[in-house]
């Protein structure tokens, strides 16, 4: 009973991470900082682009079409 209990809860711990994460681990998202939006509005413009995404006033998370118009414009926005 004991052998295969401890064998039980050593492939359990062998079997590595799980693919959940508890809220208190999960990463902070980076904030975005005001001179790279600065220099993304300026490059759109340019561009003649008309879309450009508004940068958000509390915590300056990332949206979905934020970062979609850095990548498309090849702008690191978490680099100062």
């Amino acid at each position: 009973m004991l052998p295969q209990l401890l064998r039980n809860m050593a492939e359990y711990l062998e079997q590595g991470t799980k693919p959940w994460i508890h809220p208190s681990e999960k990463p902070k998202p980076q904030k975005i900082y005001k001179r790279k939006y600065n220099l993304l509005q300026k490059i759109m413009k340019e561009k003649e682009d008309k879309d450009v995404p508004p940068l958000p006033k509390r915590k300056r998370k990332m949206s979905l079409a934020l970062e979609a118009a850095f990548k498309r414009y090849g702008i690191d926005p978490h680099v100062s």
